[in-house]
């Protein structure tokens, strides 16, 4: 986890403890199942800072075509959604939330 996360993660935690206090959550009895989730609820956090970040951006078409080195599938999804083009935008969406980033290509899978 990024040090700039760990503020976050904590109040996480905090308010993850408070619940506990009044239900059960079994799934998280274990030290790394809590800090798994943990991180995943950080992630979640960081991917919706960044969809709302470069939603304020001026973007070309270019972040939609994935043959280029600019293509963004998020970038590319939130330029369909700003041009009226909701279900690409909805399809890019879950592709990306799929698939995932490969580490070693970045998002040039259809490349």
């Amino acid at each position: 986890m990024r040090k700039s996360d760990l503020p976050l993660a904590k109040k996480i935690s905090e308010k993850l403890t408070s619940f506990e206090d009044i239900n059960d959550l079994p799934g998280i009895v274990s030290k790394a199942s809590r800090e798994c989730l943990l991180e995943q609820m950080v992630d979640s956090c960081r991917r919706i800072k960044y969809v709302t970040t470069i939603a304020a951006m001026n973007m070309d078409q270019s972040v939609t075509d994935p043959t280029k080195k600019t293509f963004d599938p998020l970038k590319a999804a939130v330029w369909f959604k700003q041009n009226g083009n909701i279900e690409e935008a909805f399809w890019l969406t879950f592709l990306a939330t799929h698939f995932g980033k490969n580490k070693k290509i970045r998002m040039g899978i259809a490349a």
